[in-house]
């Protein structure tokens, strides 16, 4: 049975489940909310401009009863006009959740986010992506069972992924952000244009024997947010990149088609928040220990660390006006050999840091201005984005996307690829709020 097939009749399970109960009367805490986005895009690109058109539709049940069950379905439809891989039916989340006394428990499509810093999580181990277009910011939800048993000033969770499910990666050469290289140097030929084609994952196996679970323990205690974690998961990156068969096509490429592996992964951490009057210190830290996959020695266990602040400031007469955020990270298993291959992504940086500022001039409207940058290489990833909401539903959002760096750097390759983008939306909502 296909994984699409699968899916399908998980939403319909789900869905039958949130309709068909007897609480589901005109009286009762279900809402539904159906949206529409439409998106255009224009990347200035080194061989010309390239124009991207793409449309959103969503359908989002829920149900919260306030005491006992809560559950989410929520359904989208996207079409891409240039890019074939976003075109798919997919759930954006979709879950159950029952709490009795001081236990809670979600069962289903759903994001688990573990970690304290803005971003850049060195704990955030279960944490997928959607890396078709990787500066989008894009998570995935994954299938889930979460435990929250909370205890005074103490919770603690369990999850347990009943399957792995790596990052989501891009094959198509048309697509301006693929991150496997555009050109590779073949023998005999010297270098050709590249295009590459997903085979088969390697290791883990497909099923329960590639499930993931993690315990994390988070206690509130003079004034700090304490937390401990700990994760057996796997690379969300390919770990290994193994070429399964190459050719050469008609018009001179050399086409690969790939066999990816990811490593079993154990992670340690810890994190901290603390709250500064107007502002807020946060930090946290994790080792990770690879196991070998496929015969390949282990890769040597590495430390990811962190630590940002944010403070927000009233000089336009409201109170919360502006906002200014830096963050700091390191990467112990960021290497130079890293930087050839789409492996290199799993390690951005050694040292790497995050500055956003924020403006909020009224409740409806947001200005952001955010720059990641290799503190070493001096690749940067700039943001430029206003934001505007309306009660009726209405919204939009424009930006500018400016990216640049050394030509062999993980973001400097793109570095012909800015990008101007605008969003338009609409959401209509009905049932109890």
């Amino acid at each position: 049975m296909s994984a699409r097939l699968c899916g399908a009749r998980r939403v319909g399970l789900l869905c039958a489940l949130l309709l068909g109960a007897p609480w589901a009367g005109a009286a009762s805490p279900l809402r539904l909310t159906l949206s529409a986005e439409g998106e255009q895009r224009r990347a200035f690109i080194q061989d010309g401009p390239l124009t991207r058109s793409a449309a959103t539709c969503g359908a989002r049940l829920t149900y919260d009863d306030q005491l006992h069950l809560h559950g989410v379905a929520d359904l989208r439809w996207r079409a891409d006009r240039i890019l074939p891989e976003r075109d798919r039916v997919f759930l954006a989340e979709g879950y159950l959740g029952l709490a009795a006394g001081p236990a809670e428990l979600s069962l289903g499509r759903q994001q688990v986010r573990w970690g304290r810093l803005d971003s850049l999580k060195p704990t955030d181990v279960f944490r997928r992506r959607d890396l078709v277009d990787p500066l989008a910011d894009c998570d995935e939800p994954i299938w889930a069972a979460r435990l929250n048993v909370y205890a005074g000033a103490a919770t603690l969770e369990a999850v347990w992924v009943a399957e792995f499910e790596p990052d989501i990666l891009s094959y198509d050469e048309r697509n301006p952000w693929c991150l496997f290289p555009d050109s590779l140097v073949v023998p005999g030929l010297g270098t050709l244009p590249a295009a590459f084609e997903e085979g088969r994952r390697t290791a883990p196996e497909d099923g329960v024997s590639s499930a993931e679970h993690g315990l994390r323990l988070d206690l509130h205690a003079g004034g700090w947010d304490l937390g401990t974690c700990a994760g057996w998961v796997h690379d969300r990156m390919p770990t290994l990149v193994v070429p399964a068969e190459s050719s050469l096509t008609a018009d001179g490429r050399a086409h690969i088609r790939v066999d990816l592996a990811y490593a079993e992964l154990m992670v340690v951490g810890v994190d901290l928040a603390r709250a500064l009057g107007p502002g807020t210190l946060r930090a946290e830290a994790a080792r990770t220990w690879p196991a070998e996959v496929l015969g390949q020695e282990a890769e040597t266990p590495y430390t990811r660390a962190g630590a940002g602040i944010d403070r927000t400031f009233a000089w336009l007469g409201g109170e919360r006006d502006l906002t200014l955020l830096l963050q700091y990270a390191y990467d112990e298993g960021w290497t130079e050999a890293g930087l050839n291959g789409i492996g290199g992504y799993r390690h951005l940086f050694r040292h790497g840091g995050l500055a956003r500022l924020r403006v909020e001039p009224g409740p409806s409207t947001r200005f952001d201005v955010e720059t990641l940058l290799d503190l070493e290489r001096r690749d940067r990833f700039t943001k430029v984005e206003i934001d505007w909401s309306h009660a009726s539903g209405f919204g939009f959002r424009a930006g500018l996307l400016l990216v640049d760096g050394a030509a062999d750097g993980l973001l400097g390759r793109f570095r012909d690829n800015d990008e101007v983008r605008l969003l338009v939306r609409y959401a209509w909502s009905t049932g109890a709020r």
